[in-house]
This record gives structure tokens, sequence and C-alpha cells, in this order.
């Protein structure tokens, strides 16, 4: 009755099997890599607020002059995000964290790169376009968090929280950013 649990720091399990030194040592995410996943969240949540944030401003100044059909661009964004995240969750069952999120960050350049060239074209490829944004920014944030637990490190309170700072800083600063510039120099700096 004597049985060591496997919570135990004496290198043995239950089974009295040997645990390995990988086993025993959890890694710790380092401090540059925490700043790296400040930065990641920063830039996705500017990204994403900036986004649906000034949408219907750039709307407004560039392919309608209907307030409505501006705010459906916002909806349009939030279905498409809505829409992405529920297909994500039965994905990420059959797909590896890594290919889903290079994915998620092909489709986030493909839709900022249309919203340079073809967005200001017409109503019909703004709606396009956010789609593909609200798409492509859907997954983003819990994706970012599998990736230190992918290559065997802890995703503690730490972690969160450079995470979470990240994010809160960049939905407060990169939208603040746009409507300036946008204010200064028209809404096509969008």
């Amino acid at each position: 009755d004597n049985k060591n649990d496997s919570g135990n720091s004496n290198g043995v399990d239950e089974n009295n099997n040997v645990k390995s030194e990988l086993e025993l040592v959890e890694l710790i995410v380092p401090v540059s890599l925490r700043a790296m996943f400040f930065v990641y969240y920063l830039v996705y949540a500017g990204v994403e607020v900036g986004f649906f944030g000034w949408i219907a401003t750039y709307a407004l100044a560039t392919v309608t002059t209907s307030e409505s059909m501006a705010a459906y661009l916002v909806s349009l964004f939030f279905v498409s995000l809505t829409f992405g995240r529920l297909l994500a969750i039965p994905l990420a069952a059959w797909v590896p964290n890594q290919h889903m999120l290079r994915f998620q960050f092909g489709v986030t350049i493909i839709a900022s790169i249309l919203s340079i060239t073809i967005m200001p074209i017409s109503y019909a490829t703004a709606c396009i376009v956010t789609c593909i944004m609200g798409y492509g920014v859907s997954s983003l944030f819990p994706l970012g968090l599998t990736i230190p637990q992918d290559y065997g490190f802890e995703v503690n309170s730490k972690v969160i929280s450079f995470c979470v700072m990240g994010a809160t800083i960049g939905e407060t600063v990169i939208p603040f950013l746009v409507g300036m510039i946008m204010g200064s120099t028209g809404a096509r700096a969008m």
C-alpha cells in the first residue's frame, strides 16, 4: 500500500518506472519568447480591432454613402469571424495546430493585400475583403496559445498575462494610430 503517486519528485512513477529528465523538468517559457507572444497579440488585437473599428468609416469615405451599408461591413466581419471560430473547432481534431496557424496567417495576409489593392474598387469587393479578413483573424488568438505547448513549454499565468497585456495594448493603441493617420491623410490610409 506504500505506492508513490505520479506527482512525486523522486523520479519514480506509480509503477516504479524511472521518469525521464524531460518529464521531471517543466519547461518554462523564456522571457524572449514571452516578449514575442506580447508582440504577436499586440499586432493581432490591433489588426482585428483596427479593422472592424474603422471599416465603416473607410467604406463611407470610399465605396458607399449609405451609413447602413457601411455598418453591414462590420456585421459581415463578425459573421465571418464567428464562422471561422465555429469551423476551427471540428478542424482542430484533424488538422495540426501549426498548419491551422499558417493557413490563418496566410488568409489574413491575403486579406491585408486585398484591402490595399481591390477593396476601394466597389462595395462588393469591400464586402468580400471584409469576410476574408474576419475569417483570417478568427482563430489566431487561441492558436497562438498552442505554440508553446507544441514545443513542450508550460502555458501558465505568466505567459497568459504577457498575451493579454499585448492584446490589450494592441487593441487600444493600433486603432488609435489608424484613426490619427486616417484623420490626417484620409480614409485610404486604412
